[in-house]
């Protein structure tokens, strides 16, 4: 049955990317008292070290789409 590669009432064929994963690193913005975001230089907002997080997205999913 391997050698066949057929999927029948014992086996079934799974792509290489349903397995895999693609992670990717959260980070959210530092808040002052008031709950304003604290922006950093140039503009941009300043991460919050404490919030950083990560999500795993399966391969076969859109990351624009998952969040």
């Amino acid at each position: 049955m391997y050698l066949d590669f057929e999927e029948n009432e014992y086996s079934k064929i799974f792509d290489n990317k349903d397995f895999g994963y693609t992670q990717i690193t959260v980070n959210r913005p530092e808040r002052d008292e008031n709950g304003n975001i604290i922006y950093a230089s140039k503009g941009k907002p300043k991460a919050d070290s404490k919030l950083k997080d990560t999500e795993n997205i399966p391969l076969k999913e859109d990351i624009q789409e998952f969040f």
